[in-house]
């Protein structure tokens, strides 16, 4: 079981701010990039003048953009680990051009696929290293409640992918859900605004480690 500390800030002092900050208990960290026009949302966007190096970390880059294969030099240049892409607006065929050509800039991305459609996802296989699924339904913003739809989707995709496989759950993230996420089958789980503002009551490590240890 993993958690996984995750990143949805608007400008780069407090991207930096909160890596420094999650850096300090996990080397797991996930930053999603919205570019207002996949969703409402806009947040930070990679690019070649600041700097997120030297942290020594698996930095994984959630991309909920219209156009992902723009950002994959800055990608490759922020030595990112993992990245997601949401397929939900992405014909299937069109999808495995981009899994290539995202392979061809650099064959170690992890690549993964946000996507509750099962069997979009089924569709897929081949053509994605892991899938994350959203545990909530207005994409791109934090501290929404959590959608237990996607329970029975946990279930059918542990049935597909088999015991070992990842399946990363992301959205409205809590001791509660996750506990209930991980009971349907997941074993990975990005965290948000329940450790943002443990930050606040000055127990994030503590609230780390209890939800590490469900």
């Amino acid at each position: 079981m993993k958690i996984i500390p995750a990143i949805l800030e608007k400008d780069f002092d407090s991207v930096k701010s909160l890596i420094d900050t999650y850096s300090k208990i996990s080397v797991s960290i996930q930053i999603d990039v919205c570019d207002g026009i996949f969703v409402e949302n806009k947040t930070w966007k990679p690019n070649p003048f600041e700097d997120i190096n030297g942290y020594l970390l698996d930095l994984e880059f959630d991309m909920m953009v219209e156009d992902v294969l723009k950002y994959l030099d800055f990608l490759s240049m922020y030595d990112a680990k993992k990245i997601v892409v949401h397929t939900n607006n992405i014909e299937v065929e069109d999808f495995k051009l981009i899994y290539q050509k995202i392979k061809d800039k650099n064959s170690l991305f992890e690549i993964g696929i946000c996507d509750n459609d099962i069997n979009k996802i089924k569709s897929l296989k081949g053509f994605y290293d892991y899938v994350q699924l959203m545990g909530i339904k207005n994409v791109g913003q934090q501290g929404q409640s959590f959608d237990d739809e996607v329970l029975n989707s946990i279930k059918e995709l542990r049935e597909f992918v088999g015991a070992d496989a990842l399946i990363q759950i992301d959205g409205a993230m809590t001791k509660e859900t996750i506990k209930l996420a991980k009971e349907a089958g997941a074993n990975c789980f990005v965290v948000g605004s329940y450790l943002k503002n443990s930050i606040k009551d000055k127990n994030l490590k503590e609230t780390f480690l209890e939800l590490k240890s469900l």
